[in-house]
């Protein structure tokens, strides 16, 4: 995190920094301080970065374009909250991504139980009483 590329950012000063030809570039928030802007040679993106547990960690955001700066900033602070807290960020939204995906599961196959379970019906006597 180089001081030299440290200001508050602003939609005018993410639009205009300039992508790298090559590699990677950072501008840093001074209004969140774990808010970046990451440019590479065709894109930008908000970052949050961080350290926990003695290692450096870092979450990209969402692109420039598709993610206004002050929520930005708020989802950084959220992540940094969370930080605070000896929380992984990342290793939380593994873990909301596998809860998903057990209860996505088990309804399935609560829908295909229940379809199996349900009485045959025969088309053609459907309508009559």
């Amino acid at each position: 995190m180089a001081d030299d590329n440290r200001i508050r950012l602003t939609l005018k000063n993410v639009a205009d920094f300039p992508h790298p030809v090559e590699g990677k570039a950072f501008l840093w928030d001074t209004a969140a301080p774990t808010l970046a802007v990451l440019a590479s040679p065709k894109r930008k993106n908000y970052i949050f970065e961080s350290r926990l547990n003695g290692k450096t960690l870092r979450v990209t955001i969402g692109d420039v374009k598709t993610f206004t700066l002050e929520a930005a900033r708020v989802e950084a602070n959220r992540l940094k909250a969370l930080v605070n807290q000896g929380i992984d960020p990342r290793e939380l939204k593994r873990q909301k991504e596998a809860e998903k995906q057990i209860l996505f599961h088990l309804y399935k196959n609560m829908l295909i139980n229940a379809v199996r379970q349900a009485p045959a019906r025969n088309p053609a006597s459907a309508g009559r009483s």
